[in-house]
């Protein structure tokens, strides 16, 4: 039963749990990247403390505990942040998600939180120590310590930090457009109805009666509706459109050799009314739609939707075919044939599906269709009221608007597109920062250099090309590697994507484009700067 409940949705979790994981890496090397710079600045203030006997074990320590305070306090304001999350994230995923409203956070939730915070402090500050504590404390006070092995050695570890980040937050572009772009297509599916100024409401109907007594409740009930100002037309169905497989049988076309029982094929089940089809706007193929003399003492008679008509009759017409409805073996006459329906989901396939006269079915629940000239909710009250002066002791549930169901059935897919499309801004904004502080921190330490590459003729454009340049190539390298990296993961959001492949081309050119747009640009503005600086102001202290 927990299999059950629980399946569809482990394996999208997961990938948004995956997704978190590249998003609290890509912060990491952003922290991990500011403090390598910042150890580089206070190279001169660890140089003395390790002068004056300090060791190299008291540095690490010190910064190590630097770097914990902060990520101890960024874990607290994420806690405090995620408070009033939790409430946006369950009203936003309840609907798809079992058991999501019952999440909160708790001792376990706040452990974890701090757990992961200490631990990811302690990590990512663990290098930038080392690398301090690593430094000549000579090389660090000369004033030739700018070029010392250290700096160059700093100066590798964080370009190899901004090829990471980029990978990362590529994964995570790719990923929600991905995502994007399968929720696109999905709400372009044709339902095989017109949802718009559609009012639904189920009513469980009393199973104690005859079924002529409930379809002269039903009638009675369509009657009082159909004559409310607003109501165009009004029909029923015993299960609506994407809600459900509901009712099915097994099933032999009359007249062939009939497979054994367990091989049968599977068809839905749907007890309609005359004016069902009209109302939904379900187009008639061929046939005609039931009337009011398609009663209890007919012959059986039923319409067939398309996708079983092109499974059985392929390359006829299935008017005046005859199905074998099963357990009781009724023979029913097919007098027309519809468009397809989405019986659960927008992406699912279509089921064989046959439709009966409510008269000839025994469903105690049914659920009415109204279609209105004004807006669906501007009627539900008078629609309820009708119902009732119609028989005070029958109950209405579930009344909503069409367009709300098939809102709810694509609402996995917004959810988990809305989510990770949050991740990919986040990991966007901290991909395009993390650039623009290495660069203006590069840019600013070599200060000298650029002055005297000023001096000696260099133009602005050759200190564009050359910084640009540099980073232009890291951001390639880490282009590079996110796409292989995206190539392989983005194979296990199969089952999330409608109409979109895992590896599909566009999705990853035009995320690719744009993160390194953006990685150039945020090199770029640092890089203006290195530009316009003037030689001597670049030399005073030199």
């Amino acid at each position: 039963m927990r299999e059950e409940l629980t399946g569809s949705v482990r394996q999208p979790l997961l990938i948004l749990m995956g997704a978190v994981g590249f998003l609290l890496l890509i912060a990491c090397v952003n922290v991990a990247n500011l403090l390598l710079a910042r150890g580089a600045a206070r190279g001169k203030e660890f140089a003395v403390r390790a002068a004056l006997g300090a060791g190299r074990d008291r540095i690490v320590f010190q910064l190590l505990a630097e770097s914990l305070t902060l990520a101890v306090a960024g874990g607290i304001l994420g806690l405090v942040l995620a408070w009033g999350g939790v409430g946006l994230l369950t009203r936003l995923g309840s609907a798809t998600i079992p058991r999501l409203a019952e999440a909160h956070l708790d001792w376990r939730v706040f452990l974890f939180a701090l757990a992961v915070s200490a631990v990811t402090g302690v990590l990512f500050g663990l290098a930038p120590a080392l690398q301090v504590s690593a430094a000549n404390p000579h090389a660090a006070l000369i004033e030739g310590g700018r070029g010392s092995t250290a700096a160059r050695s700093s100066r590798l570890l964080r370009n190899g930090l901004v090829v990471s980040e980029i990978a990362l937050a590529l994964l995570v572009l790719i990923g929600a457009g991905l995502l994007m772009r399968s929720f696109v297509r999905l709400r372009a599916v044709d339902p095989g109805f017109q949802p718009a100024n559609l009012l639904t409401l189920r009513l469980p109907l009393s199973p104690n009666v005859s079924i002529d007594r409930r379809v002269a409740l039903l009638n009675r009930l369509s009657g009082r509706i159909a004559a409310l100002p607003g109501v165009r037309s009004i029909g029923a169905v015993n299960t609506l459109p994407l809600t459900g497989l509901g009712a099915g049988t097994t099933f032999a076309v009359d007249g062939r050799p009939a497979p054994p029982p367990e091989q049968r094929p599977i068809g839905l089940v749907r007890g309609v009314t005359p004016d069902y089809f009209r109302t939904m706007a379900i187009p008639l193929v061929s046939g005609r739609f039931f009337t009011e003399s398609d009663t209890a003492q007919s012959p059986p008679r039923i319409i067939v939707n398309q996708a079983l008509a092109r499974r059985f009759w392929p390359q006829a017409n299935p008017i005046g075919g005859r199905l074998v409805l099963d357990p009781e073996g009724r023979i029913a006459e097919i007098v027309g044939v519809v468009g397809d329906v989405k019986s659960e989901r927008l992406d699912a396939d279509d089921w064989p599906t046959i439709y009966s006269p409510y008269p000839q079915t025994n469903f105690n629940i049914m659920v009415m269709v109204v279609r209105t000239a004004v807006p669906p909710e501007a009627l539900a009250s008078s629609v309820e009221r009708a119902v009732h002066q119609s028989d005070p002791d029958q109950p209405v549930a579930d009344m909503r608007p069409m367009d709300a169901v098939v809102d709810r059935a694509v609402s996995t897919a917004r959810f988990h597109t809305l989510v990770l499309a949050v991740f990919a801004q986040i990991a966007f904004l901290l991909a395009a920062t993390g650039i623009y502080g290495v660069v203006a921190y590069d840019v600013s330490r070599r200060t000298s250099e650029i002055g005297i590459r000023i001096s000696l003729g260099a133009q602005p454009r050759d200190v564009l090309r050359l910084i640009l340049g540099q980073y232009a190539r890291l951001a390639s390298l880490g282009i590079a590697l996110g796409l292989a990296g995206a190539f392989a993961l983005t194979r296990l959001m199969h089952s999330m994507l409608f109409g979109v492949k895992p590896t599909d081309a566009s999705t990853f050119a035009v995320i690719s484009l744009l993160l390194g747009a953006v990685a150039l640009v945020a090199g770029y503005l640092p890089s203006r700067r290195a530009m316009a600086l003037e030689p001597a102001a670049a030399l005073r202290h030199e």
